[in-house]
Parts: structure tokens; sequence; C-alpha cells
């Protein structure tokens, strides 16, 4: 499947292999289908359209649990792709739920967050992922 955060870049779209492998699950019988990739949320609506089997909205839900989990929360910090970025997947949906999304800087995001991002995916070193994150907290 094309990387979703490369597609929005202007790579190729996965939105072809995504909706084959909703059909793939509703071949299964699967009643609901959850997408643990942010960035993919980007094609949501038009997977949705594709299928009558319901797909859990992650970026709605995981600023949903933040709110659930600090009701007065009005500021959640949001570490994602340059893709759900680019998006603003979790700027319009954090507007129509009222908190204020905040990014890290440019600067942030190119050197630590989309290198710890890449390391995560490609299977590689989590380590230096958490080792980097750590470090970027100190300062």
């Amino acid at each position: 499947m094309p990387d979703r955060a490369e597609a929005l870049l202007g790579g190729p779209s996965p939105l072809s292999a995504m909706v084959t492998g909703v059909s793939w699950l509703a071949e299964g019988r699967a009643t609901c289908v959850a997408m643990p990739c942010n960035t993919a949320h980007a094609y949501l609506d038009a997977l949705r359209a594709h299928t009558d089997i319901p797909i859990l909205d992650m970026v709605s839900a995981a600023l949903e649990a933040c709110r659930s989990l600090r009701p007065s929360v009005d500021r959640i910090g949001i570490l994602d792709t340059e893709g759900a970025r680019l998006t603003r997947l979790y700027d319009v949906t954090g507007a129509r739920l009222d908190p204020h999304i905040i990014h890290v800087r440019p600067a942030t995001q190119t050197h630590h967050v989309n290198r710890a991002i890449a390391d995560v995916k490609q299977g590689g070193d989590t380590a230096r992922a958490r080792r980097e994150r750590h470090r970027r907290g100190r300062r």
C-alpha cells in the first residue's frame, strides 16, 4: 500500500488498496473497521463511500478520549505525520469538538517527530525514537 503521508504530499494514492482491504474485511464478515493509521483518516470519507461497514473515526475518538480523561481540557498537543498535519486532520476535528490543537514547531517536526514516526513504521530503532522523544522533552 502506498504510504499515506507521502500520498498526501503528492505521491500515489492508497485509496484503491484501502478499498480492497475493506472489501476483504467485508468478505470475512467484519461488522466494524478500525484503521490504526492516523494519516489514513484523510481518506476516511472516500473509504466510507465504498462500504456499508462502519469505520471508526480514530481522530475523533482520540480527541474525545482526551476530553473524557480531562473534561476541562482546552488545548491538545498532537504529534502527527506531515501528511496528517498538512490535511489538518486534527485541527478540523478539534474545531468541531472545541479544543485548540497544538502542533510542534516545524523544525521539531522535521528533525524529531518525522524521524521517530519513520523508525517505528519501518520496524526500526524504536528505542532511538523513545530517546529522541525524551531528549526533546528535556529542552
